[in-house]
């Protein structure tokens, strides 16, 4: 339970950065689509340095964890975008309701493949050590 309390605050903070970077940027000028992409990458920076060292404590290389999460939220963009579509686009929900739900399903694919996957810790090596 705390893993999953340390994953909550973790991305609360990725989206603060995210909010924050896309408020700058627009601020100074940058268009905002260019200025929230900037931010959502802002933020899963913050989110995957956070995890890696709060929420997982991975003491794994970040050449293997980093490849490994960035493909995670890339298959968690298409699953939102692919939710989206089926509830708002042939379903006929509304939006709001849809992207409720959508971050809910995501939030808990996010958890379980960063936990299985992402910052899995690496099995014993033979004679007890770590691997």
């Amino acid at each position: 339970m705390k893993q999953l309390v340390r994953f909550t605050l973790v991305g609360a903070t990725g989206t603060a950065a995210h909010f924050a970077v896309l408020w700058l940027l627009v601020r100074l000028g940058v268009p905002v689509v260019g200025a929230s992409t900037v931010g959502m990458i802002a933020g899963a920076l913050v989110n995957y340095l956070l995890n890696r060292a709060y929420t997982f404590e991975s003491r794994q290389a970040h050449r293997v964890t980093a490849p490994r999460y960035y493909a995670l939220v890339l298959g968690l963009w298409g699953l939102n975008a692919l939710l989206m579509a089926l509830m708002v686009d042939a379903w006929r929900w509304h939006y709001l309701l849809a992207q409720a739900i959508s971050t809910v399903v995501c939030f808990v694919a996010h958890y379980l493949g960063s936990r299985a996957w992402v910052f899995r810790h690496a099995a014993p090596a033979p004679g007890g050590g770590q691997g």
